[in-house]
């Protein structure tokens, strides 16, 4: 019975294939509802454990922009001249229109700035890669959830380098990947924001980056003066002639209002114009993000499962392909079990 059958098959696939029409997968998709709305409550099922499992994330912003001190035109030639040593805060040979508050933006995802907010506040650490810390052991490990272990094996098995505990570098990559930066208003100004957990945690860290950053930057500018200033007074010591001595006494002018404006107790690169501060609600996950993108790819993903349902058992029993191997036999047979119903039907009517 069932060698009649395939014969049949191969006799009108070819003739059948022709006639498929989207009124067929309609149809079968109707008759296997059921794998429909299986998929579908699936989907729904783990967004929403995803909503409810993991701690809300809030939004934390801070609004920046260029300190007086870096915008005074006075100092315009003498913080040019800065500029080049100032980049090597950040690795950067270029220095052309290089200003402090350039840098200020490129030192706060650099590892040199991680390195001395870890030494100041031991507990960023724990805070930024909480799914690593283990508050028992005090100790950081591997995260365990599902994406990291697959991301380990592949790391693993390409040869890649593995897991290793926080550090700079790990905290100054989250930072680059975290840390996000916006102009206001088309204006210098820099909406400056990330997400965490922690809050509480995510404004003090914010107030320590800023400062921290803000303090390196002038440590290295009164470094520079103070060097360019014992030079110039060197020379001015060594030289007799009149004109020198005015064109060198000109440039410690200059040095020594740079000294000056680096010594006021007022931001030196950048300056904060809305202190951070958090989100209300939290951002991530958002509920109706997560199940509007669940119910889309529930039902794709049921009407993928249905088809091919109809396709490669359509009496519910019996796959028509012979062979597992035979892909291009199959799909055409699979064409054929779809259409010749419908062809079958319209030739009694």
């Amino acid at each position: 019975m069932a060698s009649d059958n395939d014969g049949s098959i191969y006799a009108n696939m070819d003739d059948e294939a022709g006639g498929l029409r989207i009124s067929h997968f309609i149809t079968a998709v109707r008759d296997r509802s059921r794998i429909v709305w299986a998929c579908l409550a699936l989907c729904i099922l783990l967004a929403c454990m995803f909503i409810i499992l993991p701690p809300p994330s809030y939004t934390l912003t801070m609004i920046a922009y260029p300190s007086t001190s870096s915008q005074d035109k006075s100092l315009g030639s003498t913080l040019s001249a800065l500029a080049g040593p100032l980049a090597g805060l950040i690795g950067s040979s270029s220095t052309s229109d290089v200003q402090p508050f350039d840098i200020y933006q490129a030192l706060l995802v650099s590892p040199r700035l991680a390195q001395r907010i870890i030494a100041k506040d031991p507990e960023v650490l724990q805070k930024v890669f909480y799914k690593e810390w283990d508050p028992a052991t005090k100790t950081f490990h591997p995260p365990h959830d599902p994406l990291s272990a697959t991301v380990r094996t592949f790391n693993w098995l390409f040869g890649l380098p593995g897991w290793h505990a926080p550090d700079a570098t790990r905290l100054a990559n989250w930072l680059s990947e975290n840390l996000t930066f916006g102009a206001v208003n088309g204006t210098s100004m820099q909406q400056i924001q990330f997400s965490t957990p922690y809050p509480q945690f995510g404004l003090r860290f914010f107030k320590e980056l800023n400062t921290e950053a803000d303090s390196m930057i002038r440590e290295q500018a009164t470094r520079l003066t103070d060097a360019q200033i014992a030079y110039l007074e060197n020379k001015l010591n060594q030289t007799q002639t009149v004109d020198y001595r005015q064109t060198i006494l000109g440039l410690l002018s200059a040095q020594e209002t740079t000294r000056m404006s680096i010594n006021k107790d007022l931001p030196y690169a950048a300056a904060v114009l809305q202190n951070s501060y958090a989100s209300t609600l939290p951002t991530w996950p958002n509920p109706l993000i997560l199940l509007a993108v669940a119910v889309f790819v529930g039902l794709v993903l049921g009407v993928v499962a249905a088809i091919t349902a109809a396709m490669m058992y359509p009496d519910g029993r019996r796959r028509f392909a012979v062979s597992r191997y035979g892909v291009v036999t199959a799909y055409r047979r699979a064409l054929w079990t779809i259409t010749e119903p419908r062809k079958t039907a319209s030739g009694a009517e």
